[in-house]
Formats: C-alpha cells, structure tokens, sequence
C-alpha cells in the first residue's frame, strides 16, 4: 500500500469519530428542541384563553359590589343599633324610670328597718329625693349615698299621679318609711308622652310596677 494510500485511510479513521459525535449532538438537539416546542393542538391548550380573560375582571367587579353592599348593610343595622340604645322608645324608657324609682323605695325602707331611723321621699314633676330624721326629729337631705341620692328624670318623664291609702290629696308628694315596717298602700304615677306606668306598694312592703295608672282603695290625688 502506497504512502498516499495510507494516509488516506488514516485519514478516514481518524476523523470519523468526530463525524459521528457532531452527527449525534445534531440529532439530539433535534429532539429536544421538538419536545420543548408545542405544536398543533398541544400549542393552543398552552395559550392563555382570552375569553377567560375578559371574564375574570367582570367577576372581580361583581364580588366587589357584593362585599360594598354587605359593608353598607352591616353599617345601617349598627347605626339603627346605636340609635336604639341611645334613643330608646318612650315606653320602654319609662318602663326603666319606674323600675328604678321601685328598686329605690324598697331600699329605702329596708335602711329605714336596719338603721331604725326612719326615711322619707319626696318629688316633684321633674325629680325626686331622700331624706332621713335625724335625732332631734328634723329631716336632712340624704347625700351620703349613692343609691339614695336626688335624682333628676330625664326629659319628658314626669311624675304625674300620687295616691295614698285613706288619705286625703296633699300639696306635696311624700312618702315616709318608718322602721317599724308599716306603709298604707300607695301608688306613684310616672308619665312620657302617652306611655304611662305606676309604682305600687302594699301595706306588707311590696313594691312592684304595673302598666298604666294602677289601682288602690282611698282617695287618689292626681297632678
């Protein structure tokens, strides 16, 4: 074999190895290059839906109403709460007036009862107060407590009736709870517009609050 002859054949085997991998390289990017790229049908799922798209911001804009109208409600019932609570209804603030005057006329006799010194209240149409007897027999205006403070009505509520068991009408509203217990029956009108409720007491020191004007034997005395 000539010189020529070999070295062409040298040449063949000694490059061919490089053909063949650069060959392989090319093929295998080919195939990864048609996987990584969609095509057809697979390319169209891939795509985003414009439909979709113009859905989402209606549906955003609905939600948003919906959540605007539910704050809106939640705003009006706690403005109708806050107006029920601080602007109550006539009855029911009467109603609350005469329960609290009762509770008091029930303590005031039971501290007349443990103290044995005997305690008296006396009102007028726009409030009333306490006093107690002191030892020499004259009355001092109860101050030292609480419970038993003056105490002003609020506006509109009056004190329109007072009647007293077997006595005759008297000028002044006053009442006197003595220690030993007794108490002539009595009835305390409280009056708010067209509501009206009534303190009621028994001789056996019940006090208890009854709708309307109430209802005792003896003379009535109205104001």
């Amino acid at each position: 074999m000539t010189p020529q002859t070999l070295a062409f054949h040298a040449g063949r085997v000694s490059h061919s190895p490089e053909g063949n991998e650069s060959r392989f390289l090319r093929r295998r990017r080919g195939v990864i290059a048609t996987l990584a790229t969609p095509s057809g049908r697979d390319a169209n799922l891939l795509r985003p839906s414009r439909t979709n798209s113009r859905v989402a911001p209606g549906r955003r804009r609905g939600f948003t109403l919906i959540e605007m109208l539910v704050v809106l409600m939640i705003i009006g019932l706690f403005f109708g709460l806050v107006s029920a609570i601080t602007r109550p209804d006539e009855r029911a603030m009467l109603r609350l007036e005469a329960e609290r005057l009762s509770q008091l006329l029930d303590f005031a006799a039971a501290e007349a009862r443990l103290t044995g010194r005997s305690i008296a209240w006396t009102a007028d149409e726009s409030g009333y107060r306490f006093w107690r007897a002191d030892e020499d027999a004259s009355w001092l205006e109860i101050r030292d407590s609480e419970l038993l403070r003056a105490r002003t009505l609020p506006q509109g509520v009056l004190v329109s009736g007072f009647r007293v068991e077997n006595m005759r009408p008297q000028g002044a509203i006053r009442l006197e709870f003595a220690p030993q217990g007794s108490l002539l029956a009595f009835t305390i009108g409280m009056s708010l517009g067209d509501e009206q409720y009534s303190v009621v007491g028994s001789p056996i020191g019940e006090v208890r609050v009854v709708p309307g004007k109430g209802r005792i034997d003896g003379e009535v005395a109205l104001r």
